[in-house]
């Protein structure tokens, strides 16, 4: 068989024999309707030709690459963003805790600074004293009461220690009284004693009743309502009963205690003035509130006003509280009896003051 030519330059096709010529040609006039009307000769024949066999032999000749060798061919994915950003917010993740690790070590460090432990004390060093003389319980009795200040230096603390004492003279000598201050209450009934009677006695009627409060410190307050008087009150007192087989409510004795009472010459004076003078009947009654006590030196030699106060505490037995007016210093002149009387009777102890100021008697 002859070697066929193609009108298209470069494109050739490989030799067929005879059988497979007019085997495509019969093919082609039942498949391609076109090629079988056309006139006969070499063009149809070429024709044909290539309407069948051209793109089987090409597909033919096209060798078949391996898969591998295929796929290495292929562009390798471009790699896609999301993967550094994902590396870079890690980082930043981390670096975050860090710092947050370092901020908490530092403010664990700050807080602990500022709670530190006590060390021990070195040496004191004085800083101040004060001294201040304060009234107690009158003119003739003061209280000094001396305050020391001393700061007290440690490694990391500064502790102020305050200490103070207090002392009372009466007369020409005293005793130092150290400690906390105490007070005590007490009560007394008030009526006419036996010994306060007499005849025609216009207070042969009154009765009352009185209250007292003592502090340790000689601060002394009384209060009293008195009925039934008619001549003015001019002195009151606590009174000390003497004599074998004494006591508060049958004896007598000297006044320890000036309260309410008169300093006019020719009256009830035992050396010590009265702190405020009596109030007087007012609808047959009389109310003498707060009244301040001082103590009467002539009659405490040897004792403080607080030491006085603890011996009526141990004795409230043997002492009373006494009115006296003027129609029984009338009666009773030189010797007082006064008018109308009380044995003392303990309630308990008391709220103490709670400041020096507190500690001085009321001012008449």
């Amino acid at each position: 068989p002859r070697r066929t030519r193609y009108r298209y330059p470069g494109l050739r096709l490989p030799r067929m024999a005879p059988s497979a010529m007019a085997a495509a040609k019969t093919g082609s006039q039942v498949q391609n309707p076109t090629a079988a009307g056309a006139p006969g000769g070499i063009d149809d024949v070429e024709t044909a030709v290539w309407t069948l066999q051209a793109p089987a032999a090409l597909g033919a000749a096209a060798p078949q690459l391996p898969a591998a060798a295929a796929a290495a061919r292929l562009p390798a994915p471009a790699a896609t963003r999301k993967q550094p950003n994902i590396v870079l917010l890690a980082g930043a993740l981390m670096a975050g805790l860090v710092v947050l690790l370092i901020t908490g070590f530092v403010l664990a460090l700050q807080m602990g600074s500022r709670h530190p432990h006590s060390a021990p004390a070195t040496t004191p060093v004085r800083v101040g004293t004060s001294h201040t003389d304060l009234p107690v319980v009158g003119g003739n009795m003061t209280a000094n009461v001396s305050t020391t200040a001393e700061v007290v230096s440690t490694t990391t603390t500064m502790t102020t220690i305050a200490t103070s004492s207090t002392t009372a003279a009466a007369g020409a000598g005293g005793t130092s009284l150290r400690g906390a201050v105490k007070c005590y209450n007490f009560y007394s009934q008030l009526n006419t004693n036996p010994l306060q009677k007499y005849p025609n006695n216009p207070d042969s009627e009154a009765f009352g009743f009185a209250t007292c409060k003592l502090c340790t410190n000689g601060t002394a307050l009384c209060t009293s309502l008195l009925h039934g008087g008619k001549s003015d009150l001019i002195a009151s007192h606590i009174h000390l009963a003497e004599g074998p087989d004494a006591d508060g409510t049958r004896s007598e004795g000297p006044p320890v205690m000036n309260f309410c009472g008169s300093n006019s010459q020719g009256l009830i004076l035992d050396g010590a003035d009265y702190a405020v003078p009596c109030v007087q009947w007012t609808d047959g009654a009389a109310h003498n509130k707060n009244m301040a006590g001082v103590v009467v030196p002539n009659f405490n030699r040897g004792l403080t006003a607080g030491q006085r106060v603890e011996d009526i505490v141990k004795r409230p037995h043997m002492y009373y509280f006494n009115f006296h007016s003027l129609a029984s210093w009338n009666h009773w002149y030189p010797k007082p009896h006064g008018m109308s009387r009380g044995v003392l009777v303990f309630q308990g102890e008391a709220q103490a003051p709670s400041s020096a100021a507190a500690l001085a008697a009321p001012s008449p």
